[in-house]
């Protein structure tokens, strides 16, 4: 049995522009070294420099998602979409978060995933409950039970958080006021409490707490039960 994902390490390395080439300097409207009279611009250069060199290092964050099937995932989508009418909140895409907010390196997420795919098939899982919480990514969501596949699935990628593991789909984000948000989910619950959601594919995504929603994309994705060749 391959390692868990959690046993990989490291982050992605990132090369950078020569800083005495003139195209880099160019490029974030940085003075070339000594161009001040007296060289008096040296240090703000460094400081600059600095600046650019650690933003160029920074790890990239990515997520591992479960996918609702493409008629279940316009379904939950139409259903976010009237809560975002509702309340004026963000649009998303419906989703079941098995690893969050990581940097490891897109190789091994890649890797995780089709390794993970691969020893899990396609399955239904029945919405447990509607419910809600003032976190802002899981607002108000769909609950699902801890089942053999999603235990699975997170003790593959991410056996270190197996413990609080807690399958849900959010389908708001956001705060929006007590009372109009418990009546809408008292609806969803007698719409959707017992329903049978498809769950077909695993992807990693460019996502994260620090990073925008309008920025959130799909880099990898591979099928449940396949083997990612």
């Amino acid at each position: 049995m391959a390692a868990p994902l959690r046993a990989l390490s490291g982050t992605p390395t990132c090369k950078t522009p020569s800083p005495l080439s003139r195209p880099f300097f160019q490029l974030y409207g940085i003075s070339l070294p000594f161009s001040g009279p007296l060289g008096i611009n040296i240090t703000n250069t460094r400081a600059d420099v600095q600046q650019v060199y650690e933003g160029l290092m920074s790890p990239q964050i990515h997520s591992i998602w479960l996918m609702p099937s493409a008629e279940d995932g316009a379904f939950l989508s139409s259903l976010v979409a009237d809560l975002s009418g509702r309340f004026g909140t963000p649009l998303f895409t419906p989703h079941l978060t098995v690893k969050g907010d990581t940097d490891l390196p897109m190789a091994a997420l890649a890797g995780g995933i089709a390794e993970a795919a691969a020893a899990v098939p396609a399955f239904r899982e029945a919405v447990a409950a509607i419910e809600t919480s003032d976190a802002y990514f899981r607002s108000f969501y769909a609950r699902f039970r801890i089942s053999a596949p999603l235990a699975q699935l997170k003790q593959r990628l991410d056996s270190d958080m197996a413990d609080s593991f807690m399958p849900h789909v959010s389908l708001l984000y956001g705060p929006v006021a007590p009372a109009p948000k418990a009546s809408a989910a008292a609806e969803f619950q007698r719409m959707l409490a017992g329903r049978a959601i498809i769950f077909d594919r695993l992807c990693v995504v460019r996502s994260g707490q620090d990073i925008p929603i309008s920025e959130w994309a799909v880099i990898e994705t591979v099928e449940l039960g396949k083997n990612g060749t």
